[in-house]
C-alpha cells in the first residue's frame, strides 16, 4: 500500500493560476488536484508470501522467532561508593580536611561491602595530602625566614 508520502514518478500537471486584479479580492491558487493514477494501491503480492504477512515464507525468522537476548537479566554490576566521589571531588577542589577524611571512610566502607571507585577514595586521599603539604609548606617557609 502506498503511504501519502511517497513521491509520484511524475508530476502533477500544474494548475493555472488568474492574474491578480487591484480591484478584486486576493486570488490564492488552488493545490493540484491529483488524478485517479496517483490512488492508494495494494501491495503486490510475491510467490511464497501469505497474504497480510511482512516476512511470509522466506526463510528469515519472524518478529518472535529465535530472539537471543543479548544482555542478560540481573548482570552484575558493582554499586558506586559515593564517600569516594565526594573525596576525589574535594580533592580536587583542594578541601583536603574534608578529602581525606572521607578517602579514608570510604576505603574502609569498601572493604567490608564490595563497592567500587576505590581509586577515587586513594586518589582523593593523596591530592588531599599534597594539598595539606603545600599550604604547610606555604605557611612554614615564611615564618622560618622571618626567624619565629
Amino acid at each position: 500500500m502506498a503511504s501519502d508520502f511517497e513521491t509520484p514518478l511524475t508530476p502533477p500537471a500544474a494548475v493555472p493560476v488568474q492574474p491578480i486584479s487591484s480591484t478584486s479580492e486576493p486570488q490564492v491558487p488552488l493545490a493540484p488536484q491529483f488524478s485517479q493514477q496517483y490512488a492508494p494501491q495494494a501491495a503486490p503480492q510475491y510467490p511464497g508470501s501469505p497474504a497480510g504477512t511482512y516476512f511470509g515464507n522466506s526463510g528469515y525468522p519472524g518478529p518472535q522467532q529465535n530472539i537471543i537476548n543479548a544482555y542478560p537479566q540481573g548482570a552484575n554490576v558493582q554499586a558506586a561508593n559515593g564517600m569516594a566521589i565526594g573525596s576525589f571531588i574535594t580533592g580536587l577542589l583542594g578541601m583536603f580536611p574534608v578529602a581525606i577524611p572521607l578517602g579514608i571512610v570510604a576505603l574502609n566502607r569498601m572493604n567490608k561491602t564490595g563497592e567500587s571507585n576505590r581509586w577515587m577514595a586513594i586518589t582523593g586521599i593523596a591530592l588531599g595530602a599534597a594539598h595539606a603539604i603545600g599550604w604547610g609548606l606555604l605557611v612554614a617557609i615564611p615564618l622560618l625566614l622571618i626567624g619565629y
